[in-house]
């Protein structure tokens, strides 16, 4: 295979490209070179059986690849982590007394292997899907800074971290309240915040009633009004507008609208992601894409139809700018400069195959034995003929051959599909400059199952975070640190009829110098902080007391007898009924 290998790199194509589509092909050259050049239909094969008859069951966690690393629980047949291709309607109140876990100070603390955690109370409700949102945006540099641009007042409660209403009458109004919620969640990623994991609640509680009382269809529509939710927000109370959402397209009237994020349906599904992204705006019906938000949403939605669709592979960065209408004549020029290296390549390969062989026959193989035959009977002038003919051949041959390979290199460079290919050609263009590259952040798959790429750690990690909700009431949780092509496998092992939101930033803001936290909140956390060692001071003080009184108790009742003399290991206790 090697040598075969060898002989398609010098036609213009990688290592792995050669190495893929020979074994695609069988090891047969010329099919791999059909594959390389497109001329033979990709075939896909069927959507493997990926989930065992328990997944089916409780349909609430995903096929796991590393199952030491992921929480063991005890799941139920009525578990539902709100995984549906409908978003489900809110829970009704259920009573939490039967399991808190916040009832252990000491569980709080948090050392330096700790993933901070933003823990949901119930499962499988639309409205907190803006939980897991909020947790992948406070991952944005850019995000943060905008939020932490003002020193909003802090009013620290002792249960600010926990599932509980706040009792006490607050002086903030809605707006100002919201966005001290939103920079406490900000603080808690940091190393500020000295707890391991707080509850979503009291994040969910300032949340707009409008909000909470919707009921969300998609996640087109909750990123849609939560972001404008937050932009008026923000304009009230740190007088800016929030726009890191806010891509633009011109539709057929001319008439610029905004979007805030970008749907995928099961007929622009394709194999990876970009090329369903490519699908569904390069068509014809298709807005033309003006610019996109530094911040943008991708929704895979279920599929609908009856037609089986492959798992989607997932590119951990792209340049999403290249669907704008500022790189589209570039890209079509790009495209017409590929058919034309088509056609003179099948123009080239047909030359050279017709000083290859002729009616079956070698020709060069047949110019030699003539040649020798020649020579042999004497007819000097009629070898130094077929000498010259035989040597025109290979000449003109090895000419095509050259001229082959340096046009199939063009033609692999030419592939738009291949966006490095089109970022090599806006580098020759001194009109256009290099789109940013957007990085994946953020996964999720349910109010209670989602990753995203954190910030505060070193390396970027990737943080997967599971809860545990038997009939949508959280009594348990694990995050976990993974990799990239973990999370892509989870994508591609979840099923296709259910929805998955992913969220990827631009490079650009997710860079900046560390983030300095306003007064007031460095003070709320410096307050919380001491809080919580209190709290965990005390509960190990009564834990001794506890045990001293226990230890006690068991002397005395042991060597004592109720006269108060010491009894016999053989005296019993008897009631006088």
């Amino acid at each position: 295979m090697d040598s075969k290998i060898k002989q398609l790199e010098e036609m213009g194509f990688t290592h792995d490209q050669a190495e893929s589509a020979l074994q695609r092909a069988n090891n047969d050259l010329e099919q791999a070179i059909g594959y390389l050049f497109g001329d033979s239909e990709e075939k896909h094969p069927p959507e493997a059986q990926m989930f065992d008859e328990d997944y089916n069951i409780h349909s609430g966690t995903v096929a796991i690849s590393n199952p030491q690393d992921i929480p063991q629980f005890p799941l139920q047949e009525s578990q539902n982590y709100g995984y549906g291709s409908g978003w489900g309607t809110e829970s009704e109140q259920l009573d939490l007394d039967e399991f808190n876990l916040f009832e252990n100070p000491k569980a709080f603390l948090r050392n330096k292997e700790t993933i901070p955690a933003v823990v949901p109370k119930i499962g499988n409700t639309p409205g907190r899907f803006v939980i897991p949102l909020y947790v992948v945006l406070c991952q944005n540099h850019a995000f943060n800074e905008i939020l932490l641009s003002k020193n909003v007042d802090q009013e620290f409660t002792e249960n600010w971290f926990s599932d509980q209403q706040e009792e006490a009458e607050s002086s903030q109004d809605d707006s100002e309240s919201f966005i001290a919620a939103i920079q406490q969640l900000i603080a808690f990623f940091t190393t500020t915040s000295e707890r391991s994991f707080i509850s979503s609640e009291g994040f969910y509680n300032k949340v707009s009633e409008s909000f909470k009382a919707h009921e969300f269809e998609d996640w087109d529509e909750l990123v849609t009004i939560a972001a404008k939710d937050l932009d008026k927000n923000m304009k009230s109370v740190l007088g800016k507008k929030f726009d890191l959402l806010d891509s633009q397209a011109v539709d057929q009237d001319g008439q610029l609208k905004t979007f805030k994020s970008v749907n995928i349906d099961s007929d622009c599904r394709e194999a990876t992601l970009v090329e369903s992204i490519s699908k569904l705006l390069w068509s014809p019906e298709s807005y033309a894409i003006k610019s996109i938000a530094p911040i943008l949403g991708i929704q895979i939605s279920p599929n609908d139809t009856a037609r089986q669709i492959s798992s989607l592979n997932i590119e951990e960065s792209f340049y999403p700018a290249l669907f704008t209408s500022k790189y589209r004549s570039l890209i079509e020029e790009m495209n017409k400069k590929r058919i034309q290296s088509a056609k003179e390549r099948t123009t080239i390969t047909s030359r050279i195959m017709a000083l290859s062989s002729f009616e079956g026959k070698k020709i060069r193989s047949f110019l030699d034995k003539t040649k020798i035959y020649m020579e042999k009977i004497g007819e000097k002038e009629a070898h130094e003929d077929l000498s010259k003919l035989s040597d025109s051949v290979k000449d003109e041959s090895g000419q095509l051959n050259e001229k082959l390979k340096k046009i199939n290199h063009d033609y692999v460079k030419l592939d738009t599909s291949i966006q490095d290919n089109i970022i090599e050609e806006i580098k020759k263009d001194d009109m256009l400059d290099v789109p940013s590259k957007y990085h994946l952040v953020g996964v999720v798959f349910s109010d209670t199952h989602y990753a995203y790429r954190s910030s505060h750690k070193s390396g970027n990690e990737w943080v997967l975070f599971l809860a545990d909700a038997p009939n949508g009431v959280v009594v348990d949780f694990r995050t976990t640190q993974c990799t990239f092509g973990e999370i892509k496998g989870y994508i591609q092992d979840e099923p296709s009829d259910k929805y998955i939101f992913l969220v990827y930033d631009d490079e650009n803001t997710l860079q900046g110098d560390v983030l300095k936290l306003p007064g007031s909140l460095s003070s709320f956390f410096t307050q919380d902080n001491k809080f919580l060692h209190a709290q965990i001071e005390n509960a190990e003080k009564e834990d001794i007391d506890v045990v001293q009184s226990n230890e006690e108790s068991t002397e005395y009742v042991s060597r004592k007898d109720f006269g108060g003399k010491e009894r016999a290991d053989s005296d019993t206790d008897l009631i006088d009924i």
